[in-house]
């Protein structure tokens, strides 16, 4: 469907795997990263069945499955009701002019669904949900008395009055969380070891440049549209909660939804000429750094454990 070479697709394949941030939590596999390493082919596999609409009962199971390594990647559902929706639109519906109003547009393209096809994928694609979320509130309430409490509050954590305070997920978190996301670069000095990364990691461009060829595509299709609204939910969401991800090398709550970025990356018909591939070689490199020194060479990483450093000090 991205009507990419092959070569590219080679290259989006070795970019995903060396060049982001699941390089360092793949060869980590601990306790707060291996969640990132099931979820992610989860999500691969979700987004290879709810393109099309075409297996919504797959696309309802692996969601769920990754629901329960992952809960914010339950927020890529509009990924699939927004697919179901286009192809359920018959050849010949009408569409707005280009040159209307993005709601107007919007508002036609809604206007032209058939919805009988779009409710009977919707129940598929619902069914393994509700009976894994059932599984889930079973074992919630076995283990804590609660069917909805997965076990944060019982976290044993230096910052735990901040969550009673204001919650796990609340907009008091979001700025100092989009200062990690955009603007956490490595700490440069003229003595050893002269690269510091802080506990918060790095931004998410910077140990992925290639991904902001995702802010401006060549083209923007329905699913594009079905990507980007269930890239910028989950987005948001992580970035309202309670840290940043910390301790870390890169910011890997992206790995929440990376796949659907690739996608966009994909789809977008940016050709992958030399600056793709120096972005890429870039891309590799600073993350084979992160994926070698990361819990290892301790010298390369800010020693502070309160979460308040984020920016080199002056």
């Amino acid at each position: 469907q991205s009507g990419r070479t092959q070569r590219e697709d080679l290259a989006l394949s070795f970019l995903f795997a060396f060049g982001t941030v699941y390089f360092f939590t793949a060869v980590q596999g601990t306790v707060w990263f291996a969640a990132h390493v099931v979820a992610v082919p989860l999500t691969v596999l979700y987004v290879m069945f709810a393109l099309g609409a075409k297996r919504p009962l797959l696309a309802g199971l692996v969601l769920g499955l990754a629901f329960l390594t992952r809960p914010t990647t339950a927020f890529l559902v509009p990924l699939f009701l927004i697919e179901a929706m286009r192809t359920a639109r018959p050849e010949g519906a009408r569409s707005a002019e280009p040159e209307a109003l993005v709601w107007k547009r919007a508002w036609t393209w809604v206007r032209g669904v058939s919805w009988t096809p779009v409710l009977r994928n919707a129940a598929l694609f619902a069914a393994p949900i509700l009976v894994i979320g059932a599984v889930a509130m079973w074992m919630n309430q076995a283990r804590f008395e609660d069917p909805f409490e997965f076990g944060h509050t019982y976290l044993q954590i230096r910052w735990r009055p901040r969550i009673e305070k204001w919650g796990l997920f609340n907009f008091h978190y979001f700025a100092k969380n989009l200062a990690v996301f955009v603007a956490a670069l490595p700490w440069l000095s003229a003595s050893a070891p002269y690269v510091t990364v802080s506990r918060h990691g790095l931004a998410l461009w910077f140990t992925t440049p290639n991904l902001l060829l995702t802010v401006w595509p060549k083209r923007v299709t329905a699913t594009m549209v079905a990507l980007y609204v269930s890239v910028v939910v989950v987005m948001v969401l992580n970035l309202c909660y309670q840290n940043s991800g910390w301790v870390q090398f890169g910011y890997r709550f992206a790995l929440d939804y990376m796949v659907p970025l690739f996608a966009l990356l994909a789809l977008g018909r940016r050709r992958f000429g030399p600056g793709f591939y120096l972005m890429m070689a870039f891309a590799v490199a600073v993350n084979l750094f992160g994926a070698v020194t990361f819990d290892r060479a301790f010298e390369h990483y800010d020693d502070d454990p309160t979460q308040n450093v984020i920016f080199q000090p002056d």
